[in-house]
């Protein structure tokens, strides 16, 4: 028997090497790729390698989002060769979520809706709204006559390649706008029925009006049909609305006296003294041509004409209370004289 040897050849086994699948979101930077390793052979494990393969990826934190390859190389062993091919890893890059916010506003009522206007909140790699593909608009529900209150103030439509979009609606608060409301002065002869004032407005929106309000400012008076010749507040008080907010201005009655004889125009006068028992003189910057001296009913009592009238004598007249109409180049005032 002749015995020939041969040759057992150990050739190299394969190592399997991949990534882990792993995710991160747009603009972060990679996270660390987890190796797998299969096809040790006994009790072999990562130790038995002189150099361990390196991982590499081609996404860097700018790269938009999509799927890229973990890829593995440069693996070292005496036993072992290196299959990197096989099974490869995936990074997947999702969207950043974007917040967009709508900013809080104000206006008042009746005015158009201020412009409205977004704050972002989570770009990535210093980018700015630019780099949206369609920017979010904000909207709502108010309009021009919209009541006061508070309105929502919604976001839609926003469309990015990098970016999902996290909504927050804001409130467009609107105030109450100011009227001023008046009372328009008016007059009556002494004995007259009190009348039934006017009230003038100021600061309507749009086509409002006095009878949308809620309710109207009362108006009184202290005045009545036996009061004396004079002047008498009329008053406002009150009332509401749920979108004015009221100013109110007070204005007057005045009491004429019955025979007519009031004043057309003003001008710098006075009558002294007053009372007097018997001489009234008279102050004035323009010359004083005639002078009436009527009763409190209306019957004239003195008359007096001249150039320049600078007294009038009362002593024959009876005690009580005397119209005096004095006329001048620039016009007629009455005056009120008592006699004691």
């Amino acid at each position: 028997i002749t015995y020939i040897n041969g040759q057992l050849t150990v050739t190299k086994a394969t190592l399997k090497v991949y990534s882990n699948d792993v995710t991160r979101t747009y603009g972060d930077a990679n996270p660390t790729f987890t190796m797998n390793v299969t096809g040790y052979k006994g009790s072999d494990d990562a130790t038995v390698l002189t150099s361990t393969p390196t991982a590499s990826c081609s996404a860097i934190v700018t790269s938009p989002v999509g799927s890229y390859n973990i890829t593995y190389s440069s693996g070292v062993a005496d036993n072992y060769q290196f299959d990197y091919a096989t099974t490869i890893g995936k990074l997947t890059v999702a969207k950043t979520v974007l917040s967009v916010t709508a900013e809080n506003k104000t206006k008042e009522y009746g005015n158009a809706n201020p412009t409205l206007t977004l704050m972002y909140s989570g770009f990535k790699n210093s980018e700015t709204s630019s780099v949206l593909s369609t920017l979010p608009i904000a909207a709502t529900t108010a309009t021009t006559t919209s009541n006061v209150g508070t309105y929502n103030i919604t976001v839609t439509g926003g469309v990015a390649t990098n970016y999902s979009f996290a909504y927050n609606a804001g409130q467009l608060s609107i105030s109450k706008a100011p009227l001023t409301i008046s009372v328009k002065n008016d007059s009556i002869s002494k004995g007259a029925a009190i009348p039934t004032f006017t009230l003038v407005y100021s600061g309507f929106k749009g086509s409002d009006n006095a009878t949308k309000l809620d309710v109207l400012p009362t108006v009184s008076c202290l005045a009545t049909s036996v009061s004396l010749i004079g002047k008498y507040d009329v008053v406002l008080q009150g009332g509401s609305d749920k979108n004015y907010s009221y100013t109110l201005q007070n204005g007057y009655l005045t009491i004429k006296d019955n025979t007519g004889l009031n004043d057309i125009n003003s001008f710098n006068l006075s009558l002294y003294p007053v009372p007097t028992n018997s001489k009234v003189f008279i102050k004035s910057d323009m010359l004083i041509t005639r002078v009436e001296v009527y009763s409190i009913d209306g019957r004239l009592m003195l008359l007096n004409t001249a150039n320049d009238i600078k007294s009038i004598d009362l002593s024959r007249l009876m005690e009580g209370s005397y119209l005096f109409k004095l006329h001048s180049n620039s016009g007629i005032s009455t005056k009120m004289v008592i006699k004691n």
